[in-house]
């Protein structure tokens, strides 16, 4: 009966579609940034999508209500969705997608943001009509989405979770590690150099976070790149870290240890392989989206014009930033080489298990390398990165 409801739904509809803050313009050796075009350690720009204008218009809001007509009763093949959102890898973006995706279903995505116990209440009610004014000026489409936690409804009525507190530490804080085989796992990441280096960039010309006004060398020194790795490493493994980008918790101002906690385990790599190659999470990357969708709709049962809806969501915010030079220490890239890498270890992990991606293998970790090996003992070095 479903698949007679998808044929039908194809044949009324045709054949389905195919698939920043200018910063200062010098670089000095305290660690500022310059505009440049060069691409020393430039992360490979999203490809182009190939979605037309035309194509834009017929994946519309009517599209999106015929087919919920089709697929509003077909839930997706997992009791929950667990998708987080790692700040800095175009997530912003990826919850749009994702309310469209869930709108198509005739579901809303529920949201878990600040921490695991999702204090931090986007919807249902818990905003002042102020707060709600400035979500959707920032296209945030409050009417979609509902925080995990609150009057919430059965899981198969709203199956997708996302945001910076879904961290592989979610089922356990909510009672739910029992079922962790009908979960899906799902995680965005990006090269990891341009990643801390973005994160570094974001919080320095921002007053509200915890690292504002700090040069690249002052956030190396003061142990961020540990933490900020860390982190992100909590998303795919349960280990209790702090949040270096919470502005309400002062010890986010302060300096870190440096000392690494799931790189200081003897069997970080084997933790790091399980949690990408268990059969119910998949790992995708910022990279290339038409890619990425494509193992989405695979994995999720996703009809075309689905993918499409999300596909046509990500293209509008694809990032058009130019490469900066970042000045540096020697010894600080050695340091932030170092600390990345869990995460490049990770990220070499994800690239190679999607087989239809033809990135040179650490590329842009090796660039590093090599500027870092070619210069003098205390030199100043310069690299080329897109901070967005």
């Amino acid at each position: 009966m479903v698949i007679l409801q998808v044929l039908a739904f194809l044949l009324l509809l045709g054949a389905p579609t195919a698939g920043a803050h200018q910063l200062d313009d010098h670089c000095s050796a305290s660690g500022t940034v310059s505009s440049s075009t060069a691409s020393l350690l430039q992360r490979a720009p999203p490809s182009r999508t190939t979605v037309t204008s035309s194509q834009v218009q017929r994946v519309s809001r009517a599209k999106t209500r015929a087919i919920q007509r089709t697929n509003a009763r077909l839930p997706f093949p997992f009791e929950l969705v667990l998708f987080p959102h790692l700040p800095k890898v175009g997530g912003t973006s990826m919850r749009g997608a994702l309310v469209e995706l869930c709108r198509a279903r005739g579901q809303k995505l529920q949201v878990c943001y600040n921490d695991l116990r999702c204090t931090d209440k986007m919807a249902n009610g818990n905003l002042t009509e102020h707060n709600v004014s400035v979500l959707r000026t920032n296209h945030f489409d409050y009417d979609a989405v509902m925080t995990w936690g609150l009057n919430n409804v059965s899981f198969s009525d709203n199956q997708i979770v996302y945001g910076h507190g879904v961290r592989a530490g979610f089922e356990r804080t909510w009672g739910l590690a029992q079922n962790f085989a009908t979960h899906a796992h799902i995680a965005v990441l990006r090269e990891p150099l341009p990643l801390l280096l973005s994160a570094w960039a974001d919080q320095s010309r921002d007053h509200r976070f915890p690292n504002y006004n700090l040069t690249l060398d002052q956030w190396i020194s003061r142990g961020k790149a540990e933490a900020f790795v860390d982190y992100y490493l909590s998303f795919f493994v349960d280990i209790e870290v702090p949040d270096p980008w919470d502005p309400q918790r002062p010890a986010a101002f302060e300096p870190s240890n440096g000392v690494p906690i799931l790189a200081s385990t003897p069997h970080w790599k084997e933790l790091l392989t399980a949690a990408v190659e268990a059969p119910n999470s998949l790992m995708l990357l910022q990279d290339n989206w038409e890619s990425s969708l494509d193992r989405l709709a695979k994995f999720l049962h996703l009809i075309p014009v689905e993918r499409d809806l999300m596909l046509h969501a990500l293209g509008k915010a694809e990032n058009s930033s130019p490469a900066v030079e970042v000045c540096l220490q020697k010894d600080n890239l050695a340091r932030l080489i170092k600390a990345a890498e869990p995460l490049q270890f990770l990220y070499n992990k994800i690239r190679d298990m999607d087989h239809n991606r033809t990135i040179e293998v650490s590329a842009l970790a090796h660039a590093a390398t090599v500027v870092l090996a070619a210069s003098e003992p205390g030199a100043t070095v310069t690299l080329s990165v897109v901070l967005d």
